[in-house]
């Protein structure tokens, strides 16, 4: 069975494969099973991304006193964003110089 991916890595395809691509080659080559993107986890992503490049921030969660505010946990977002579940989790990195350094756990200062 594919799972849907929670991660704000969709938002940047900064080499060949795109990073979904690139993520499930690595669990290919592990035994896992791949994802597959859903479009309302995407959305729910992209609004964090948003919210936390609005208001200067990285984190799992959000302030309603912010600007761009989606709700408070990721599951919160996930069923802004018309997802059917609250049984999501994300991946948030900072400061990576690329999508697979930070698929791959580069040390970065900015790491979540």
């Amino acid at each position: 069975m594919k799972k849907a991916l929670f991660s704000c890595l969709f938002s940047s395809l900064l080499f060949a494969q795109t990073p979904l691509d690139y993520l499930n080659t690595l669990r290919t080559q592990t035994g896992l099973n791949t994802l597959v993107e859903n479009g309302n986890l995407t959305q729910a992503a992209t609004n964090h991304t948003d919210y936390m490049r609005q208001n200067n921030i990285v984190g799992h969660y959000e302030s309603s006193s912010n600007a761009g505010y989606t709700g408070v946990h990721p599951y919160d977002r996930a069923i802004y964003a018309n997802y059917q579940s609250r049984y999501v989790r994300e991946n948030v990195s900072a400061g990576q110089p690329s999508a697979q350094a930070s698929i791959d756990g580069d040390t970065a200062p900015n790491s979540v």
